[in-house]
């Protein structure tokens, strides 16, 4: 993911940021993992438009939906957690560092983009 005018990677939002630090390697051993444990049923998103569709509108069915996304999301997010804290856990001092250095890069580009959008 080049920026708009061809320079480094926008950086991540939120705790995808976290990954986005990580050397290439190590995100990719992190969703390795990830795949290889039960992965998580995916959306239905079908199954909504039938809900909608329905008359009378059953807004306890669209809820479950709803929940039922909530519940993968965060699953997902704890698993996602739990292999990138395993990942950092297993680094040495000397590979903490670089990756707390490349984090804060980040973290200090995201910040000079929201300020040049907001014309600061």
């Amino acid at each position: 993911k080049g920026g708009d005018k061809g320079g480094p990677p926008r950086a991540s939002k939120g705790g995808a940021i976290y990954l986005q630090a990580m050397p290439r390697d190590l995100h990719k051993n992190i969703w390795k993992e990830l795949k290889q444990d039960a992965p998580p049923p995916r959306s239905d998103p079908a199954a909504m438009v039938v809900i909608l569709r329905q008359e009378p509108f059953n807004p306890a069915a669209a809820a479950g939906i709803l929940n039922a996304e909530r519940d993968v999301g965060l699953s997902r997010m704890q698993a996602m957690s739990g292999a990138w804290l395993a990942q950092i856990t297993a680094m040495s001092v000397a590979e903490r560092e670089a990756y707390t250095d490349r984090l804060q890069e980040l973290i200090e580009r995201r910040d000079a983009h929201k300020k040049e959008r907001k014309g600061d």
